[in-house]
């Protein structure tokens, strides 16, 4: 993939600072492309350029969110512990829970659960699980991913909008309680 030049980058970079900026009051179905494009100090033509709607540069910073928890995450794939593993992922998107907040909040929550979806695959992938010790198979497998990553997307979706007094510690062990209670991984 080609690296953007410098007046694309800056240009996108205005694109989306100004949008998170315009999140902050409103609403993304709120936000025109006259508004986005005011705030961000970009003309109509170089918007055009790049996005074609506020919604596809909002798409565009939750795909560089997903990018940073991917890096952050695959740094964390050689510990083999999964525990230790939620917990690290757990306190990286409460330490940018603002971002989240956001990108949840304009019902771009897709992505997170796609986050949580991939993660699983790539724990599970390396490991064999066993269902109340006996081997999983493989439409099993895609099934506990789903049921999981979307349960785990939606109980910190509500953790972070609801502003749950619960430490990232803490929802990491609700997450392994319900992992650990009839799977285990060897």
């Amino acid at each position: 993939m080609p690296k953007e030049n410098q007046r694309v980058a800056l240009s996108k970079h205005l694109l989306k600072t100004g949008l998170l900026n315009l999140l902050q009051k409103k609403h993304i179905t709120k936000i025109s492309i006259s508004e986005l494009c005011q705030e961000a100090e970009i003309n109509r033509t170089t918007f055009y350029r790049h996005y074609e709607t506020p919604n596809d540069v909002l798409i565009d910073i939750a795909s560089d969110y997903i990018k940073e928890f991917r890096k952050f995450s695959s740094s964390l794939n050689t510990s083999h512990d999964m525990h230790n593993e939620i917990i690290q992922l757990c306190r990286f998107i409460y330490h940018n829970s603002d971002r989240a907040k956001l990108l949840i909040r304009n019902n771009t929550n897709d992505g997170i659960t796609k986050i949580f979806q991939e993660l699983c695959d790539d724990f599970v992938g390396t490991r064999k699980i066993l269902y109340k010790g006996k081997p999983v198979d493989d439409d099993t497998l895609r099934l506990f991913n789903s049921f999981f990553s979307v349960g785990i997307s939606t109980l910190i979706s509500q953790w972070l909008i609801e502003d749950i007094p619960k430490t990232p510690e803490e929802i990491a062990n609700l997450i392994c309680c319900s992992l650990y209670r009839d799977f285990s991984f060897v």
